[in-house]
């Protein structure tokens, strides 16, 4: 039996949490309704208890037999208390559903005026929640709940004052209250009106009211403000989105925006100064503002922000902003800002920016620009970049300086100097890298450790291996290669009957000489490579004048060791070009040998070039030799 009892009550506590009861309305917002009449608070308890299901609870001290003359139709029931008990001579509190009544015969004097209120929708009287009510003079403000209820205290000493009620599609709406007593009021707010058009009785038109302008999305400032001050989040967001005044106040100092000389309308206020011990939240700044922590500004500031670790702004800033981690703007930037690890402009930045990390920019920006690692800007530069690491722009005008690379996606008017590596679409300036440029177009010159790449040059370019589509200039490097320059394959041959095969490879005006050779006849076969420049100097459509200045390393094939045999040759002859994939050059060669006397093979060589000497001498172990000669050769394509 019990097991069964058990059983029972086990699926009823189940269904009861599967299917909850719905929320019930707090018994001080349950409406009343009392026609206008006098009676005693003995039975005009009777009839608020019969329609709301409260019990009332008071001593002997109050006089339940005092009539009192009444007319309410369905306010709630704290309306109705509130109403009963403002002259303070007694006083009512909710504990549970029993209304609780304290009378003193010396009330103490109260310095606070608490004002109680409703707010009603005017078109329907329907109870608005989640409107803002703030009183200007005092920074003071509520957001109505669920049925519309708000309670602001306010001195006493206080002048008349004006109490402001927005919310979002209505009208704004300002009282004035005289009394300086405790009291609740009523206020209706029009909505905005919309315009209903007919056109025919199957299609109707209706044009909303204008609204206030929401925020497009939700700033930095908001996203970090709501996860450092949930009060804020809970309460400042409803103003903003509600207050579309601006309020001013030359002084604001707090703790946290909600702990504050500005209170909850900290959102809704711009201050000429203000002193946030943790963290603040105004709608802008005009002289100064200090921030232990950080600072939270909705709007524009000026001239001196500091916040001990960051700065948030969603508007413009002129003047200096230091942030001791990260500084952040939503719009434009015009001064000097110090971030001691990054700096975050959405706007334009204009001056100067140092980032002890880096710096970002979305939009252009002039002056001076100094990154720990980093520079990222999204747009124009005007002025200096210097990176630990990188730097980047869409178009620069003045100059790069990076510890490893520079980015431009599109042009620069000026410099670009990196450790590693220079990359941009078009450079009217210089590019000096340690290891790489690259660009497409170039006015200038590009100077590197290994490599420069380029489309077409207008100037030089400097590097171990230089590489373009075209070029005005003249490249200088180990390797050049221009697609619409001079490349040619060259099979020649010396006094010595060395055959060789080159291939020349740059411009006109100086091209590099690669080239491998043998010599086939003798009692021992010889075998060469080496490395030169040359140049070939126009004539006419068909004769140039060559020039060629070569070293050579030559070897007996059957001598395993290698040693100092080097032949080196200046060569001036003409090139007559057949046609223009063919032509044949030959001409005078002065030629030095150098070569280690001590070799095995020394005898060989020597013998070899037993050309008549215009010089000829050993030197310890060097042997020394001068002599003319000559080289003719054919150069195909």
């Amino acid at each position: 039996m019990r097991a069964l009892i058990l059983k029972k009550s086990l699926f009823g506590l189940l269904f009861f949490c599967a299917f909850p009861v719905a929320a019930q309305t707090p018994y001080l917002e349950k409406p009343v309704t009392v026609k206008y009449s006098t009676q005693t608070y003995s039975d005009l308890f009777k009839t608020l208890a019969n329609q709301t299901g409260v019990t009332f609870s008071y001593t002997s001290s109050f006089n339940d037999n005092q009539k009192v003359t009444v007319q309410y139709a369905k306010k709630p029931l704290r309306f109705v208390l509130n109403d009963l008990f403002s002259d303070g001579g007694c006083t009512y509190k909710m504990k549970g559903k029993y209304v609780i009544i304290t009378c003193s015969a010396k009330p103490k004097p109260s310095t606070d005026i608490r004002l109680n209120g409703y707010i009603y929708d005017a078109s329907d009287s329907s109870l608005v929640a989640s409107s803002s009510v703030y009183l200007r003079q005092n920074r003071q403000s509520a957001v109505t709940n669920d049925y519309g209820y708000f309670s602001i205290e306010f001195p006493k000493k206080s002048d008349v004052l004006s109490i402001s009620v927005a919310k979002e599609e209505y009208r704004d709406t300002t009282i004035v209250i005289l009394s300086k007593s405790q009291q609740t009021i009523v206020i209706y707010l029009q909505p905005q009106e919309r315009t209903v058009i007919r056109i025919d009785s199957s299609v109707t038109v209706t044009i909303e009211p204008e609204k206030i302008p929401e925020i497009p999305q939700e700033t930095a400032a908001d996203s970090a403000g709501q996860q450092i001050i949930p009060l804020l989040n809970r309460f400042g967001k409803i103003n903003r989105r509600n207050i579309g005044d601006t309020l001013f106040t030359n002084v604001n100092i707090g703790l946290i925006p909600a702990i504050s000389t500005n209170k909850l309308l900290s959102i809704n206020t711009v201050n000429n100064y203000s002193l946030n011990l943790l963290a603040g939240y105004s709608k802008g700044i005009n002289v100064l503002e200090i921030g232990g922590l950080a600072n939270f500004d909705n709007g524009d500031v000026k001239w001196v922000q500091i916040g001990g670790l960051a700065n948030f702004v969603s508007g413009n800033v002129k003047g200096a902003q230091v942030g001791g981690v990260l500084n952040y703007v939503g719009k434009d930037f015009t001064g000097a800002q110090v971030g001691g690890i990054v700096n975050i402009n959405r706007g334009n930045v204009r001056y100067a920016q140092v980032g002890g990390i880096g710096n970002t920019v979305w939009g252009t920006f002039e002056g001076v620009q100094v990154g720990g690692i980093f520079n990222l800007n999204l747009k124009n530069t005007f002025g200096f970049q210097v990176g630990g690491i990188y730097n980047q722009s869409s178009y620069l005008s003045g100059g790069q300086l990076a510890g490893i690379a520079n980015q431009v996606h599109h042009r620069v008017d000026g410099f670009q100097i990196a450790g590693i590596a220079n990359n941009a679409d078009s450079v009217n300036g210089f590019q000096l890298a340690g290891i790489a440029n690259h660009v497409q177009t170039m006015k200038g010159f590009q100077l590197s450790g290994i490599v420069n790449r380029a489309g077409h040059i207008d100037g030089t370019q400097i590097s171990l291996i230089n590489i373009a589509t075209s070029t005005t200039g003249v490249p200088f490097g180990f390797l050049s290669y221009v697609h619409t320059g001079y490349h040619k394959i060259e099979v020649a041959a010396d006094e010595q009957f060395i055959t060789t095969l080159g291939f020349r490879t740059g411009v006109n005006a100086l091209h590099n000489i690669f080239f491998a050779g043998i010599q086939p006849t003798g009692s021992q076969k010889l075998w060469t490579y080496g490395y030169g420049l040359g140049t070939a100097i126009r004539m006419n459509d068909k004769l140039y004048l060559g020039i060629d200045l070569t070293a050579q390393q030559v070897q007996f094939t059957e001598t395993p060791e290698t040693r100092l045999n080097s032949v080196s040759k200046a060569y001036l002859g003409l090139e007559w070009r057949i046609f223009p994939e063919l032509s044949i050059a030959a001409g005078p060669t002065f030629n030095v040998l150098i070569a280690d006397a001590t070799a095995t093979d020394f005898e060989g060589i020597r013998a070899q070039y037993d050309e008549k000497a215009l010089y000829a001498e050993t030197t310890g172990d060097i042997y020394s030799k001068f002599w003319i000669g000559g080289r003719v050769s054919l150069k195909f394509f």
